[in-house]
């Protein structure tokens, strides 16, 4: 009887330790699904947006930046295209499930570069439908083409949470920290962002105070539990864009949880931000939940990490 109770408290052990390790496989294995989940039902939209169909909503930032929404997905996700007087650029793109090209197409007949802020299928999506396509320049990802196609890995991917196969992009255009874009009387820097995923870029009209950042900061829960995920890298691009940006830049991000409108946060969020990485580096933070933990940063902000002692604090 003893031996078996020593077996069963060996395996249970040895279960636990496997589970610990794959951790984030488990709990992806759980959410997937064959498909996409349903969609979500309409909801009243703000003063300035508007239903382009019915799926798809456009709002307006100014006459040059159209903010394009997806509002009934299941993680409502936001894009934006960007003009200048010669060409644009549609910075994410969005989910699989729908055709953005319409949308794109009634908003400008400006020569359109997509640039995806990430790999995340809810930001890659219709990436296939353009012509013109750019992505940050990484050792990882120069190993990952073939010829001039790029597949994602699965990690960089994630569309199995909802059914979606690995995709295959033709790439054009290959971009560099701080490289410059001109669009014609307008310019975008691309701003090197990681945290969320090691290789996520933001994009940056100093000219018109604006700062577009990917899946950096949302409104919400920050997802920083990921396999290519990095506190570290969290906390020094905080530190970085508070010396970079000036006080007034406005915020424009990729999600939204309770705000309806274009998705906008403030710097001072950024410093919030900042401020809850260094008391969770310091083991001064209480979380609350298992994997992820997750940290309230402010009223609009959480931050969803790996367990603690799991964390990455790398100097």
């Amino acid at each position: 009887m003893l031996r078996i109770f020593l077996i069963t408290i060996v395996a249970l052990i040895a279960l636990g330790a496997a589970a610990l390790q794959y951790r984030f496989e488990l709990a992806v294995a759980m959410l997937s699904s064959d498909s996409p989940p349903p969609l979500l039902e309409k909801r009243e939209l703000s003063a300035t947006e508007k239903w382009f169909d019915d799926y798809y909503t456009i709002d307006g930032i100014d006459e040059r930046t159209h903010v394009i929404g997806e509002p009934r997905a299941s993680g409502p996700v936001f894009s934006y295209l960007i003009e200048g007087r010669d060409r644009a650029i549609l910075f994410d793109i969005g989910y699989p499930s729908a055709n953005i090209l319409p949308v794109i197409e009634s908003l400008t007949d400006k020569p359109v570069l997509a640039v995806p802020s990430h790999l995340h299928y809810d930001h890659v999506g219709n990436l296939e439908r353009f012509d013109d396509i750019a992505l940050l320049d990484t050792p990882q990802r120069r190993t990952q083409m073939e010829g001039d196609i790029f597949s994602p890995t699965h990690t960089q991917f994630l569309g199995s949470a909802e059914g979606h196969e690995i995709p295959r992009w033709k790439i054009t255009k290959w971009l560099s920290d701080g490289e410059k874009i001109d669009l014609g009387d307008r310019t975008v820097r691309v701003i090197f962002t990681p945290g969320h995923t090691d290789e996520s870029i933001s994009l940056w009209d100093e000219a018109n105070g604006q700062f577009f950042t990917g899946d950096y900061i949302y409104e919400g829960p920050l997802y920083a539990f990921l396999p290519n995920s990095s506190l570290t890298d969290y906390l020094k691009v905080a530190e970085n864009l508070l010396l970079m940006l000036p006080s007034e830049t406005k915020l424009y991000t990729a999600h939204r949880m309770n705000m309806t409108g274009t998705p906008v946060l403030e710097m001072r969020d950024i410093v919030d931000l900042r401020d809850t990485l260094e008391i969770v580096r310091d083991g001064e933070a209480s979380g609350s939940g298992f994997f992820p933990t997750r940290y309230s940063v402010n009223e609009r902000l959480d931050l969803d990490a790996d367990i603690p002692w799991h964390q990455d604090w790398n100097e």
